[in-house]
């Protein structure tokens, strides 16, 4: 995190992340910054699966109405 609070991270902060999810030099050669951040979520994605909600339920009537 940057110092100034707006929650943007710096360049070492960026490679750390791209260095633990496999990437290259070649392939942030050939990505963009964009590409990158994606490939980031989706890696940290397939690592860490997001667990589905157990408690749901279906809504009533009630809930529409209170909405």
């Amino acid at each position: 995190m940057r110092d100034d609070g707006k929650g943007g991270f710096s360049v070492d902060t960026f490679l750390a992340l791209c260095y633990s999810c496999k990437l290259s030099k070649e392939d942030l050669e050939d990505m963009t910054i964009g590409d990158c951040l994606d490939y980031i979520d989706e890696y940290v994605e397939l690592r860490n699966p997001k667990k589905e909600q157990e408690n749901t339920r279906k809504a009533t009537q009630d809930d529409f109405n209170n909405f």
